[in-house]
C-alpha cells in the first residue's frame, strides 16, 4: 500500500510536469530539512536515510520513474523558518525541482 501511494505521489507530480521535460533530464526532487544547528539533527539524517530508501523501495531499486533518474538535492533549513522559505524559494527558482519534501 505504501508502495501504491508513493509511486502515485510521484506519478501525479509528473503528470503535473508535462512534457515540458526532455526525456533525458532527471526528476528533481528537493528534500528541505534541517541539517545543522540543533539537537534533533540526527533525527534529519535518517529522514534523509528512510527518504532515499522509501524511494529505492517504490522504484524496484532502480532509482528512475519512467526512464529518467531521480536526483534528490538536499537543502539545510539550519531549524530556522526565515531559511527554510529561502531555501524552498531557491529549489524551486534556481534548482528547477519538481517537488520539495
Amino acid at each position: 500500500m505504501k508502495k501504491l501511494v508513493s509511486t502515485l505521489a510521484i506519478a501525479s507530480a509528473l503528470s503535473l510536469a508535462g512534457m515540458a521535460f526532455a526525456a533525458d533530464d532527471p526528476v528533481k526532487i528537493a528534500l528541505v530539512h534541517g541539517l545543522s544547528g540543533s539537537t534533533f539533527e540526527a533525527f534529519s539524517k535518517q529522514s534523509h536515510t528512510g527518504f532515499k530508501l522509501g524511494l529505492e523501495y517504490a522504484t524496484d531499486g532502480t532509482m528512475k520513474i519512467n526512464g529518467r533518474d531521480i536526483e534528490i538535492i538536499e537543502k539545510d533549513t539550519q531549524f530556522k523558518p526565515d531559511v527554510a522559505r529561502a531555501v524552498l524559494a531557491e529549489a524551486y527558482g534556481d534548482d528547477d525541482v519538481l517537488i520539495a519534501v
